[in-house]
């Protein structure tokens, strides 16, 4: 639980927010997370006594946070129980607002939506037509007034202006539930400060989305602020939440910005999302990722207009099951490690070798949700990742061997590099995409080895061919059964495989990775390969990653 800031000139809505969550950190809290919830509340307290005196309009929450500031840890339980009152008294009463009407968003009408948005990318649309139309099915279905007494929600677009691959302006394009005239005037008078933005940089600069951010928290935008009137609160707070999806811009596209705007129906100091929040994301998230395909930038992609409505799912479905499931394994690593910190605190209490164990297997599923987590969210955000990190080839294949340690022991079969030689050779790239197509390559040859019953011992070798100051070329072979010539030219084609059980996914991926890394994949000829070795792939990639190179970025 984190301190609240001690700023004296906090505005006193943020310091109300403070006080709200300290209450339900409360609630929850334990024992032990007293000295730290008291020490919280007369900072707080402080900060109130000696900037807000006349401000104390929240009497009961104040008074139970000055409580807490003096209180010991004999008074903790009652505390917590007089939280609880407070918090369903409110509930009960009529200080809550009443909800804003908003237009009914079922699940099977933005089921439909998306439908509607992968048929239109088959087409080929250009990406503008595709941002138009689903504007205009924004304003349809959520029935926006362009006028003053409209309530929400609102819908803005945005698009950077650069120089030299700089931003140096945004520029406004939509403003849907505003007079456009008010739009234009209010976008000239506050967007020259966007770079002060607490929303606009992070998703037209950083090219990062944003879910369910409520705005009070970060002390609102002076922008949105303006364009949603937020005086008709009671003293201007900054009380609505935000979505918003980043659409990248290219060599010739400018970065676009989609952001849909709701007014918080709930408690001020309580808020929850408004109703249809939650599908409005579902909907941007499908809008950025047919932006996205429409004109992706990794070469390996097929041309979208060659694509069936299968394929087109195939290819945007690992983005949606990233976005739906991605909480989940948040969650689920949070909760593993608060097991294994609790194990291991037995453990050491009770010496009982079997809760040691159990500590150590707790620690292995959260690294392994994490891992989980981590792949799913590179392959859905190669056009906007930017993980570069510095390595060594030893190091990778050492954590490689690690992880495929059953799998090769099961397979009897042995990996097989120049530890010295490989640790001399360094980079700066994104070590889990390349990781992950090593992983396929080394996989894809297990499965040659066992199903083709080639008698042990079996090997897969890995090698340097070329290196310089920009360039590793790296070969896997393995002593598997060859390829046939008639098949040679399906191999990396998405979706073909010769095995009963097989997806025909891991060396489309592969090379898709090479492409992001800077190089290619392609299958080595036979008249290179060393004696005793039927089968090779040579993996080419940039020694350090730069935006020259597909979409990969580097954070020099």
């Amino acid at each position: 639980m984190k301190n609240p800031p001690s700023d004296t000139h906090a505005p006193f809505h943020i310091l109300l927010g403070q006080a709200s969550r300290l209450v339900r950190g409360l609630q929850k809290a334990s024992r032990s997370d007293a000295a730290e919830l008291r020490d919280q509340a007369r900072l707080l307290v402080h900060t109130l006594d000696t900037t807000y005196p006349e401000h104390s309009s929240l009497q009961q929450i104040l008074a139970l946070v000055r409580s807490i500031a003096d209180s010991d840890d004999s008074a903790f339980n009652a505390l917590r129980r007089q939280a609880q009152d407070l918090l369903r008294e409110r509930q009960d009463s009529g200080t809550t607002p009443t909800r804003l009407h908003t237009a009914s968003t079922s699940t099977r009408d933005v089921d439909a939506w998306i439908l509607d948005m992968f048929r239109s990318t088959e087409s080929a649309i250009p990406r503008e037509v595709l941002v138009d139309e689903f504007v205009q099915r924004y304003r349809r279905e959520r029935r926006i007034a362009d006028n003053a007494k409209h309530l929400g929600p609102w819908l803005f677009v945005f698009e950077t202006v650069t120089e030299q691959g700089r931003v140096t302006g945004i520029r406004p394009l939509v403003g849907a539930g505003l007079h456009p005239t008010a739009f234009q005037d209010r976008c000239r008078e506050f967007l020259p400060g966007w770079a002060e933005d607490p929303f606009l940089p992070h998703v037209l600069q950083e090219q990062r989305d944003i879910e369910l951010w409520y705005a009070l928290l970060f002390n609102g935008s002076p922008l949105f602020d303006n364009l949603i009137d937020t005086r008709r609160n009671l003293h201007g707070e900054p009380n609505y939440w935000v979505n918003a999806v980043s659409l990248p811009g290219d060599s010739r596209h400018e970065t676009r910005a989609v952001f849909t705007l709701y007014r918080n129906t709930s408690d001020p100091l309580f808020p929850e999302p408004a109703p249809g929040m939650k599908q409005d994301m579902r909907l941007l998230t499908v809008l950025a990722l047919a932006w996205r395909q429409l004109e992706h930038q990794v070469r390996a992609l097929a041309r979208i207009s060659e694509a069936d409505r299968r394929d087109m799912i195939n290819l945007i479905a690992p983005g949606l099951l990233h976005h739906e499931i991605g909480f989940n394994m948040r969650t689920a690593y949070g909760q593993a490690y608060e097991q294994f910190h609790l194990l291991k605190r037995i453990a050491h209490e009770t010496g009982n070798e079997d809760i040691e164990l159990a500590t150590r297997y707790a620690h292995g599923i959260a690294g392994l949700v994490l891992n989980l987590y981590r792949i799913t969210d590179a392959f859905n955000n190669l056009d906007k990742r930017g993980q570069v990190e510095a390595s060594n080839l030893n190091r990778i294949f050492s954590d490689l061997r690690l992880l495929l340690h059953h799998r090769l022991g099961d397979a009897h079969t042995e990996l097989v590099w120049d530890q010295a030689g490989f640790e001399a050779q360094s980079l700066r790239s994104d070590v889990v995409l390349l990781s992950q197509a090593l992983i396929n390559l080394i996989n894809n040859a297990l499965n040659a080895l066992i199903e083709g019953n080639i008698l042990p011992p079996r090997c897969i070798r890995t090698y340097l061919e070329q290196t310089d100051e920009q360039k590793i070329v790296l070969c896997l072979i393995n002593n598997g059964p060859g390829i046939p010539s008639h098949e040679v030219r399906d191999i990396f084609r998405r979706g073909y495989t010769t095995r009963t059980q097989g997806h025909g996914q891991g060396l489309y991926l592969a090379r898709l990775v090479s492409h992001y890394l800077g190089g290619d994949l392609t299958l080595m000829e036979q008249s290179a390969l060393p004696e005793g070795f039927h089968v090779g792939f040579r993996l080419t990639f940039n020694r350090k990653l730069s935006a020259e190179y597909g979409v990969a970025r580097a954070n020099d």
